[in-house]
């Protein structure tokens, strides 16, 4: 063997010796790892089962059925949109929303959805038209909708006016301007427009609102203040009341008034005595406790009768605002049944 030999082997061993301490390193490094593991696996069965937390939905109310008429069909389709926005665990498939949304369709709505979900269980395919709840939304809008919504949004805005509270109006009014194509200045004109004339001469005395977000609070406000005021003059008179019952603005709150209205005769002479000066106001009150002018009686005719001066416009808001009568002023009925009035054979 040569020196050359000789050498090379003893290269290969130094090779091998250092192969194997390499290889025992990592054998020793992979059983420091297993040994960490078995034990995190050990304490991990040993430690009691943590638990999940569990998500809930709220449980919104269903909409009611849609039966195909037009003015309800977008509050339905809303409402729709609402459920499945509030509960999104529920919902997550649209063929799951629209299964849904056909369930509370009625009559004939019901029967135009039909045959398509007959034609989509029976083929496994799904119409466009009711492909998923969106589509489904489009052919009722197409087919139970207002073709011409902005124009019939817009002469029904011009139309509107307040009629009860304020808040109401402001509902009514945004169930409409949602449509149109109004600016701000538009809608702020046409909003003062349909209020009330006491809430308009309330705003009168401020300054007038340059948006309609301003003119609506201060409108609330008004309205607050005027049905507040009513309240008052109501109590007022029930103080002025010598019995102190409960009473409202009318004219049983006066007893001098009423008890001489049905002390009056049957019958009237058409013409005065000679020499008989006639009552000037047959025991009726020349003013009362809110400050508006009573009625008069006739005796010329032969029929009792009530004569007063037309009434103002703020007079008559209030007697129907407090449900009483526009002749007396009475509550418990209307004009056209006032016992007060003239009865005609």
């Amino acid at each position: 063997m040569s020196d050359a030999d000789l050498k090379l082997i003893c290269d290969r061993l130094s090779f091998l010796e250092s192969l194997h301490d390499e290889t025992t390193a990592k054998s020793n490094e992979l059983a420091t790892r297993l040994q960490s593991l078995e034990t995190h696996v050990t304490n991990a069965l040993s430690a009691p089962a943590a638990t999940t937390p569990r998500v809930t939905e709220p449980k919104l109310p269903d909409p009611e059925p849609f039966t195909g008429d037009r003015l309800k069909l977008l509050d339905f389709l809303t409402k729709c949109r609402l459920k499945f926005l509030g509960q999104p665990l529920t919902y997550v498939l649209e063929t799951s929303k629209v299964i849904y949304t056909g369930t509370l369709l009625r009559e004939e709505a019901f029967s135009w959805f039909q045959p398509y979900f007959v034609k989509a269980t029976t083929t496994n395919e799904w119409p466009v038209e009711i492909a998923n709840f969106e589509a489904l939304a489009q052919s009722l809008t197409t087919l139970y909708g207002d073709p011409n919504l902005e124009i019939s949004s817009e002469e029904s805005l011009k139309a509107l006016k307040q009629t009860v509270d304020v808040p109401s109006y402001i509902a009514q009014f945004e169930r409409l301007a949602q449509y149109v194509k109004w600016n701000d200045p538009a809608k702020l004109a046409q909003f003062y427009e349909g209020l009330r004339g006491n809430v308009k001469d309330d705003l009168a005395h401020h300054e007038r609102p340059t948006t309609l977000a301003e003119l609506k609070v201060a409108s609330v406000r008004a309205d607050v203040q005027i049905r507040r005021r009513i309240q008052e003059k109501a109590r007022a008179v029930s103080t002025y009341n010598p019995d102190k019952k409960p009473t409202n603005l009318s004219a049983s709150n006066y007893p001098s008034w009423s008890s001489s209205l049905h002390s009056l005769p049957s019958t009237l002479s058409r013409t005065p005595s000679p020499g008989t000066p006639a009552s000037p106001n047959l025991g009726i009150p020349q003013f009362t406790a809110d400050g508006t002018v009573p009625m008069s009686l006739n005796q010329t005719g032969p029929f009792p009768r009530i004569l007063r001066d037309p009434l103002t416009p703020e007079e008559r808001q209030r007697r129907d605002d407090l449900g009483l009568c526009r002749y007396c002023a009475d509550s418990g009925h209307r004009v056209v049944n006032c016992p007060v009035t003239s009865k005609r054979p």
